[in-house]
Order: structure tokens, then C-alpha cells, then sequence
């Protein structure tokens, strides 16, 4: 990749990088049309297991940790450990699709954090002043370029 870095890339014009990305995300939107009008029990399965986890193991620490203040490191790992453990349970006693036990993963995820949260020893409220103090800090676009504006 490097090579293509520093001697394809970096000769290309913007427009043309433009164009390149926009064309494989044309190429990666078109695939997953074909695939989905010709599912596949093992690629569907894959994918909701494989998403179920990732969406429930990441969802309800995300946000609670983006947004509440009285998350704790507890409560994330409880969210975190939980939605990962739902999915393989699932996947080694298989109970339910796992496109059901992606979203009881998600779905318990976001009921977890704010559970364990509650009951575990919160952060020291420096340490959460510090970590919510990038809301306070005002951050300005120092120019903004726009597609008709790029050189041909």
C-alpha cells in the first residue's frame, strides 16, 4: 500500500481520488444488492453474527460513554463481555437465529451499562470533567474546500 501511496495516489487530482472512491463504493453497494437478492444461509448467518457481536458489544459502551457521565469502566466491560458471550453461546448452543441473538445482544448491551454502572464505583469526577472538557473547546474549520472549487 505504500507504494501505491506515495507514486499512484499522491499524482492523482482530487477529483480523480473523488471519482476512484465513489466508483468502489458503487462497485461495494452493487455486490451487496447481488448478494442479498441471492441470500445465502451461511453468508446471512455470518454476517448477523458477525455484526450482532460487534453492534452489542460496542453499541451500549459507546454511547453510554459518549453521552453519560455516569458511565463506569465496569459497566462498559459488562456491556462489552455480555453481547460477546450472548453471540457465542448462541453460536456453540444455538438457541435462535443469529440475526435474534444479534439484536437480544444489542438490546441487552444498552440495559447492562446503565445497570452496572449504578452499582459500581463511579470515576473520579476530575477524571470525568477531563474527559468531557473536548465538548467545552470550540474547534474551527480553518478552510473548507468543495468539489467545484478543486482544480481540474
Amino acid at each position: 500500500m505504500d507504494f501505491l501511496t506515495r507514486f499512484w495516489f499522491k499524482k492523482m487530482k482530487p477529483k480523480t481520488q473523488v471519482i476512484l472512491i465513489k466508483s468502489l463504493c458503487g462497485v461495494f453497494v452493487l455486490l451487496s444488492v447481488l448478494i442479498a437478492l441471492n441470500p445465502s444461509s451461511l453468508i446471512t448467518s455470518l454476517m448477523s453474527l458477525s455484526w450482532g457481536t460487534l453492534a452489542g458489544a460496542f453499541l451500549g459502551p459507546f454511547l453510554y460513554g459518549l453521552f453519560w457521565k455516569g458511565t463506569t469502566k465496569a459497566g462498559v466491560w459488562a456491556g462489552f463481555i455480555s453481547a460477546v458471550l450472548i453471540n457465542i453461546l448462541n453460536l456453540l448452543f444455538p438457541v435462535t437465529s443469529p440475526v435474534v441473538a444479534g439484536a437480544v445482544s444489542i438490546v441487552f448491551s444498552l440495559v447492562i451499562v446503565p445497570l452496572v454502572s449504578f452499582v459500581t464505583p463511579k470515576l473520579s469526577r476530575e477524571y470525568v470533567q477531563s474527559a468531557f472538557s473536548c465538548y467545552d473547546e470550540p474547534v474551527p474549520a480553518t478552510r473548507k474546500i468543495v468539489l467545484s472549487q478543486m482544480e481540474e
